[in-house]
């Protein structure tokens, strides 16, 4: 069972990214060979990240948006369509735990789109959507004023095109890359793929473990090119620490970073001591990430 996840999530990695704006307009065209009497007003975005959606999946689900929507208005009317980028920060007022450092947002706004719940007016309901929620993606509906209402998409950016966007459109300048190999060591997969990607793109050549043992296995044999761990502390089996330390024996000059989800910052300066070179707290920005890699790489040695 967890091949076969895997192996369908590594389909859905493969798949071209997609521009949000062209599957829009697609869909808009579509919706209006059979529906003469809606109208558009929209406000795009020039020049967004692609996003990691297969464009006919998107276009797909946009024209389901739409065609609900003009279904809510027999008698014709407007739809208002907007696309904007949302930092990990801005996408939290929609998304509690938010997982990508950038999103492509999605408003579609009509006098009708939706009816939500007027039990709970404050609340934003979650429309759970297969197809965006097996990519990452998130929809709710965010009331306005009177009666009309919002439908909020947010899209992750793919990680190959955060540190272009961001670089290219202010914000804290990215570190620059290298060609240096990093050995990534996590049980999560998603997590382990997403960095992968990101170092990828920046340049790095990049090795993979999901487990300490493997990791012990991967380092053996390719130490000679090994230029820094990437290790996460709670694993199953070996754990962190437990790695780190045979880690060393193999090659005392090893360059290690500590990665870890859970709350260590008490222990932190305990577990530093252990002669860790660097400590990211997941889940971490694709600035902080160059960052740590930089900082420890250029160090002389």
């Amino acid at each position: 069972m967890a091949r076969s996840k895997d192996s369908n999530r590594q389909r859905q990695t493969d798949k071209d990214m997609t521009d949000l704006n062209h599957a829009l307009r697609e869909a808009m065209e579509a919706l209006g060979r059979t529906r003469k009497d809606i109208a558009y007003r929209h406000r795009l975005r020039q020049n967004l990240p692609r996003v990691k959606f297969d464009n006919g999946d998107l276009k797909q689900i946009l024209l389901d948006l739409f065609v609900n929507a003009a279904d809510a208005m027999p008698g014709g009317g407007t739809l208002t369509v907007e696309s904007s980028v949302a930092s990990r920060e801005e996408a939290r007022k929609f998304i509690p735990q938010p997982e990508s450092d950038l999103y492509v947002r999605l408003r579609i706004r009509d006098g009708a789109t939706v009816k939500p719940s007027r039990k709970s007016p404050a609340s934003r309901p979650v429309f759970v959507f297969p197809d965006l929620t097996g990519g990452g993606g998130h929809i709710c509906v965010e009331p306005e004023t009177g009666e009309d209402i919002a439908v909020i998409i947010h899209l992750p950016v793919s990680a190959t095109e955060v540190s272009r966007f961001i670089g290219a459109h202010g914000g804290k300048k990215i570190e620059s890359g290298g060609s240096e190999t990093i050995l990534i060591v996590d049980d999560d997969g998603t997590i382990v793929e997403t960095t992968c990607e990101i170092l990828k793109a920046l340049g790095y050549r990049v090795l993979t473990a999901c487990s300490g043992e493997q990791a012990l296995e991967v380092y053996r044999s390719a130490k000679d090119r090994i230029d820094l761990v990437l290790l996460d502390f709670m694993m199953p089996g070996m754990k962190g620490d437990e790695t780190f330390r045979q880690l060393k024996t193999i090659e005392p000059c090893a360059r290690v970073i500590l990665m870890s989800g859970y709350n260590i910052e008490k222990d932190q300066q305990d577990i530093l001591s252990l002669g860790f070179d660097g400590f990211l707290k997941k889940p971490f920005k694709v600035y902080d990430l160059t960052k740590a890699l930089r900082s420890v790489l250029e160090k002389s040695t």
